[in-house]
């Protein structure tokens, strides 16, 4: 795991995955990108437990 997805804006189309093993972003991109990045990281590591789209979704509440 070891990788958290942030909005830091809630009015922009705007995300940023962290990786909390190196303590700095990995990824920046809007939905469309975040979700490529999401879902290839959910492949390749088998994934947190959460799907790509509930892990936008907890983005979006909660910034």
């Amino acid at each position: 795991m070891g990788r958290v997805v942030i909005k830091p804006e809630r009015d922009q189309d705007f995300y940023v995955g962290w990786s909390t093993i190196v303590e700095a972003p990995i990824w920046f991109g809007s939905r469309v990108d975040a979700l490529k990045y999401i879902a290839q990281d959910h492949r390749e590591s088998g994934g947190p437990a959460d799907p790509p789209e509930e892990r936008l979704a907890r983005a979006d509440r909660y910034g």
